[in-house]
């Protein structure tokens, strides 16, 4: 009797443990990442049973109904992916231009050579030693469509100052490389007030007004009407900073001379507007600015 007790006891243990298994081989479920590390896969085991019950409330079944639909002999997928135009950062920008347009601006230009950037940034120094620094953040928004020319003005800069630049473009993904780098100095202040006085049948007075702080000098230019003499505007001389006079000598009795003076500087090309003034020695004197 206690023998077929016993086997009583052991056939129940060993039902109630293939069903426990049973039931966990139905349930049980794998998460796997791809080599990508971008596609997240859920299989679930008892899919058959959830499309075809009555639907539940379980995370299974709910995870099922949002799995992409299965081929046939396959388990269903739930994917995640990243837009391919956020993968990477965009293209550099190129062909970079900086021209001076008054004694308070200079007028940037470049190549847009993306069409997924957020927008563009700005770096300029002061000087050929100067350190890079972001000045201004372009947003996509002010700019053509991609391929085209960006025009971009730099303003509220002091005059006669050089200035190097660069641009990179950037998006959620990251920076471009930079563009290539462009030189510009605003001009300087023009000097004002030029007159031209005759002194003597030989020698003609100027004077004016400096209104540079940044100069180097000035240079002086002369329009004569001696015989033989080329025409237009040459070179006579220079004059230092804050010196705001000079004196035309060995001049023609009776002979018409046009002069005009520009403020300078040698270290970046950068040249004021004239102020100009004409005078006929022993005739008459007439000033113009």
């Amino acid at each position: 009797m206690h023998k077929n007790l016993f086997a009583l006891i052991a056939v129940v243990l060993f039902g109630c443990l293939v069903i426990i298994g049973l039931y966990l081989y139905r349930t049980q479920a794998a998460i796997t990442v791809d080599s990508a590390g971008e596609t997240k896969t859920l299989v679930n085991r008892s899919m058959a049973k959830a499309e075809t019950d009555a639907p539940d409330k379980s995370y299974s079944n709910r995870t099922a109904k949002t799995a992409e639909p299965a081929a046939p002999g396959t388990s269903n997928v739930l994917k995640t992916s990243v837009p391919d135009k956020i993968k990477l950062p965009p293209k550099a920008p190129s062909n970079l231009t900086a021209l001076s347009h008054s004694s308070a601006e200079n007028i940037l230009s470049f190549q847009d050579n993306s069409d997924n950037e957020d927008g563009f940034i700005m770096e300029r120094k002061n000087g050929l030693n100067g350190t890079y620094a972001e000045y201004m953040f372009v947003s996509p928004s002010v700019t053509p469509p991609a391929s085209s020319m960006v025009y971009i003005p730099d303003t509220s800069l002091p005059s006669g100052t050089d200035y190097y630049y660069r641009v990179r473009a950037h998006n959620a993904a990251g920076q471009s490389a930079c563009s290539n780098e462009a030189n510009a100095a605003t001009l300087l202040e023009t000097p004002t007030g030029l007159t031209v006085t005759a002194v003597s049948p030989y020698q003609i007075n100027l004077s004016w007004v400096d209104n540079s702080q940044a100069k180097d000098g000035f240079i002086i230019e002369r329009w004569g009407s001696e015989p033989g003499e080329a025409a237009g505007f040459k070179q006579i001389a220079t004059v230092g900073q804050n010196v705001v006079s000079f004196s035309d000598n060995n001049l023609s009795p009776c002979t018409h001379y046009a002069y005009c003076v520009k403020a300078y500087r040698q270290n970046n090309s950068s040249y004021s507007s004239e102020s100009t003034g004409t005078i006929t020695l022993k005739l008459s004197t007439t000033n113009h600015k």
